[in-house]
């Protein structure tokens, strides 16, 4: 009889002991399996671009097209102007002009195929050094395309098949950039450089 009784109140206090974990005491934490799985995150979280101490600010990835910069449109005007002085660009380099070319630039140029922020004065000897080198200049332009900046720059993009022939004789097709700007009433090349290069024969 004592037997039984000692058996009924501890299980008396055991029931009590659980009963008041579950009115508010603790709670229990699941401990997994040895062979349960955990979650794991998707590795395709966004990654932020850039200096992301935030000295730079974030970049656009490149694609495989040259610049994305927003164009306006250009007037007809305009458009004339820069037409014709792709043309007399293209005639001073086939004739030889240096003088006549370089009237086509402005004093400062923020690009220069792969340099940046050159002088005119730079821009004069790179040409003269090709005159010399060359004894004769071919280039023929095709697909010109004008459009406007919102800066109030025109940008005008052609396909240039080019041959010059000297001692050697260096040719081939590229897709060129000029950027012009109105400067005291006069367009003046800003910015030179190839966006594509479609082939080379040296």
């Amino acid at each position: 009889m004592i037997v039984i009784l000692a058996v009924l109140i501890a299980g008396s206090t055991v029931a009590l002991y659980y009963e008041s974990l579950n009115r508010g005491g603790s709670t229990a934490v699941p401990i997994p399996s040895r062979n349960a799985q955990i979650p794991i995150p998707p590795a395709n979280l966004p990654v932020p671009t850039g200096d992301v101490m935030g000295t730079n600010p974030p970049t656009q990835a490149r694609s495989g097209t040259p610049s994305a910069e927003v164009q306006s449109p250009t007037t007809t005007d305009t458009e004339s102007a820069i037409s014709r002085a792709v043309g007399d660009w293209r005639e001073n380099l086939r004739d030889k002009r240096l003088d006549g070319h370089m009237r086509l630039y402005a004093d400062r140029l923020e690009t220069y195929f792969r340099k940046s922020d050159v002088s005119s004065s730079f821009v004069r000897s790179d040409v003269s050094r090709l005159f010399q080198k060359y004894d004769s200049f071919n280039i023929e332009i095709s697909n010109l395309r004008i459009s406007g900046t919102p800066g109030g720059d025109a940008v005008a993009t052609f396909d240039s098949d080019f041959r010059f022939v000297g001692t050697k004789t260096h040719a081939g097709k590229v897709h060129s950039e000029l950027r012009w700007r109105n400067i005291n009433g006069e367009w003046k090349i800003v910015s030179q450089r190839d966006l594509r290069t479609y082939f080379l024969r040296k």
